[in-house]
């Protein structure tokens, strides 16, 4: 796989603004600079994956609001897992999932001791786990 970045070049065409004049990427004493200058990954997934995680910590109710997004419409199940700093799962929940989203809220966690901890998600229909994403988030 190869990937190309193309930075329009800074002369003005027909009227429109010069390019040069926007902060665009990454900016420095000499002009402007483009193309990938952090760390890239792919990452194959099927058609069937989870396409998003938002996690909300509501400290002071010590709740875990957890919304998900899902790329196509699945009708399937949703294993949501989380792990304390030392490894040890702490919540497991089997959701049904039938469509494009889901929203879920845990209960359990205390403000009073703050730790970074593993969300796992692992969608699976008809038994077979088809995509498994992983988040940190901390209380």
């Amino acid at each position: 796989m190869q990937v190309v970045a193309i930075m329009p070049d800074a002369h003005r065409r027909d009227g429109l603004p010069d390019f040069a004049e926007f902060p665009h990427d990454k900016q420095s004493w000499y002009g402007p600079q483009g193309g990938i200058w952090q760390s890239v990954h792919f990452v194959s997934r099927p058609a069937w994956h989870i396409a998003s995680i938002r996690i909300d910590p509501i400290w002071p109710d010590g709740r875990l609001d957890v919304s998900l997004s899902l790329a196509i419409p699945v009708a399937g199940t949703l294993k949501i897992e989380v792990f304390d700093p030392a490894g040890v799962c702490v919540q497991v929940a089997d959701l049904p999932v039938d469509g494009t989203g889901l929203h879920h809220s845990e209960q359990s966690w205390s403000p009073a001791s703050p730790a970074l901890y593993l969300l796992r998600t692992t969608l699976s229909v008809a038994g077979h786990a088809l995509d498994m994403r992983e988040v940190h988030f901390g209380f």
